[in-house]
């Protein structure tokens, strides 16, 4: 902060600075209430008392179809300009691994891989990106990054259902019922539905029993995380050169800009 020289502007400032500060404060207690759990509110109420009807819903599917759609979601990112995203916040909103975005799933394994692999950005004193590197190596690094980025958001999905397992004011959902995935925009408007008139929702969309896992479950689920899914765009060696010649194109614009 600057201190004005008169003394007189100096209690102003102070004045206006604890007045921010109290307005800080009752903002922050005025928003405390969006950072609580449902089940906290329902504790500080009793059934007949509490000023609020919940009606929380949890969406999810079996585990193995779950995880497998994540994978298929992961390629799909990468494959709809994951790369172009992330170095254009490098290079316009100094995204870097340190900052909260930075380390969010998704943003943090490709800054990474662009930071090990291609040498972007490119550090103060050292060798500069695009360095010619043998194309299996490429292919090689790109497909272990792919791995890593899936296993990441799995790993992030179990943590949610790990969560919402202990928070008993979720009404879970199965999203594939018949083992293919329902239209969102059916379930929407069932939902709509059921929250204005009370319509019932259909009874196979029931899904307390994806909350713990059969032995069956568990021994699949232990086989594919551990494996890896095998990739599906890219397990066609021309997708990968296509991600490849993107993340070129995006590093060659970077540099024509900084030049």
């Amino acid at each position: 902060l600057l201190v004005p020289v008169r003394i007189g502007l100096l209690y102003i400032e102070i004045a206006v600075l604890e007045s921010l500060f109290k307005e800080v404060e009752r903002i922050n207690v005025s928003l405390s209430p969006m950072r609580r759990t449902v089940t906290s509110y329902k504790k500080d109420y009793s059934s007949e008392s509490c000023p609020y009807d919940f009606k929380c819903l949890f969406l999810s599917m079996p585990r193995v179809q779950l995880f497998r759609h994540i994978d298929a979601r992961c390629e799909t990112i990468i494959e709809q300009g994951l790369f172009a995203e992330v170095v254009s916040l490098v290079s316009d909103h100094n995204l870097v691994l340190e900052s909260q975005a930075g380390r969010s799933v998704g943003y943090r394994q490709a800054l990474e891989y662009l930071k090990d692999v291609w040498g972007f950005p490119r550090q103060e004193g050292g060798k500069g990106y695009l360095l010619q590197i043998p194309r299996e190596n490429l292919h090689k690094s790109f497909l272990e990054f792919l791995a890593t980025y899936q296993a990441k958001t799995r790993r992030l999905a179990h943590s949610q259902l790990v969560w919402y397992k202990k928070e008993p004011g979720f009404r879970w959902l199965n999203m594939a019922p018949q083992g293919q995935r329902l239209p969102m925009a059916m379930v929407a408007d069932a939902v709509v539905q059921w929250f204005t008139d009370g319509t019932p929702l259909p009874t196979e969309w029931d899904g307390e029993e994806l909350k713990e896992l059969s032995p069956d479950e568990q021994l699949t689920l232990k086989e594919y995380s551990g494996k890896h899914s095998k990739p599906v765009v890219f397990s066609d060696k021309a997708k990968v050169d296509s991600v490849i010649q993107q993340i070129e194109a995006c590093l060659h614009r970077t540099l024509h800009v900084q030049s």
